[in-house]
């Protein structure tokens, strides 16, 4: 054995190490398991915060930043549902106005008011020495 780490250049004691290591199963194995069944059952929509509540609810007590670890090792990263457009109800206005409601964004010059403006900047042009 002696030589065998001599000629590998490890000191006994890694040697060692590594061997306890492998025969541990990991630190945090079962707690794995139960998030990725957790996460699964939720149709994969509970992030780190409410899997720590249901482990703490399970009898599994485990941190917060643990399970965010964790689950990051697992790449489980929850589905954010879309939110739904809230449509606007268009509501009467409590003061009283002659335009019924909804009409306040619809205030666009008539087409007759538009000829007019194109034609005074049309008269102007030549005095302004534009050609035209």
């Amino acid at each position: 054995m002696k030589a065998l780490l001599q000629l590998a250049g490890l000191p006994r004691s890694t040697f060692y190490y590594y061997l306890h290591q492998s025969q541990n199963p990991a630190k945090y194995q079962m707690v794995k398991e139960q998030i990725v069944i957790i996460f699964n059952e939720n149709k994969k929509r509970y992030g780190y915060r409410r899997i720590t509540q249901e482990l703490n609810n399970n009898d599994i007590c485990v941190n917060h930043k643990t399970v965010r670890k964790l689950m990051k090792q697992l790449g489980l990263v929850c589905q954010v549902r879309a939110k739904k457009e809230v449509q606007f109800l268009q509501r009467r206005s409590w003061r009283s106005s002659s335009k019924p409601a909804g009409t306040a964004f619809q205030d666009k010059p008539a087409e007759s008011e538009i000829k007019l403006t194109l034609g005074f900047f049309q008269l102007l042009q030549p005095l302004l020495g534009g050609t035209g």
